[in-house]
């Protein structure tokens, strides 16, 4: 059995552990991430309040959060796994969940909320998989930030009763097999 004063140590060591990760993982690529994720969750509370224009435009700030993240991280030479894991529960927020309430609160008929949770639930594969796979010249399947950019397309020009077929649309484009060459 351990005595107090040993365990006390480990303790110890674990914290400071904890507190040097938490102030390795404070970079400016995570800290970018953050703010897409304020937006995206700023995005959710605007919907829900109805307040749909600001909600889209939360939306485009975390897609142009999303697209300087990575770079930033990249080219300081500052990408960790902790920031890859961030960013993906960051995408899943900010490009599925904030897109399934913005249409939500604007149409929800019965057949509307099953091809938004079909949305939703394509989004975790595709992130899940992308986590998985990770290939470094392609994506497979669509990645979430472009179901971010055709569910607001399909709001400003498409009318209402159509979108749950946009929806299902961008699902299936996520979770399909085929491959994207990355930029």
């Amino acid at each position: 059995m351990q005595n107090k004063n040993e365990k006390r140590r480990q303790s110890t060591g674990r914290d400071e552990h904890h507190s040097l990760v938490m102030r390795e993982e404070i970079k400016l690529g995570n800290l970018i991430t953050w703010l897409g994720l304020a937006s995206g969750f700023g995005s959710i509370l605007l919907s829900i309040t109805e307040k749909f224009f600001p909600a889209a435009m939360l939306i485009i700030i975390s897609l142009i959060c999303d697209f300087f993240d990575g770079r930033i991280a990249r080219k300081a030479h500052k990408a960790t796994a902790f920031g890859t894991e961030v960013d993906s529960l960051t995408d899943i927020t900010s490009f599925g969940m904030a897109p399934m309430i913005f249409g939500f609160m604007q149409y929800a008929t019965p057949f509307a909320i099953i091809a938004y949770l079909l949305n939703l639930s394509a989004g975790v594969f595709r992130l899940a998989r992308y986590n998985i796979l990770h290939r470094e010249h392609y994506f497979v399947g669509m990645p979430i930030t472009w179901n971010a950019v055709i569910i607001l397309l399909t709001v400003l020009f498409v009318p209402h009763t159509y979108w749950p077929y946009a929806y299902i649309l961008s699902a299936i484009l996520m979770a399909s097999p085929f491959k994207i060459r990355k930029v």
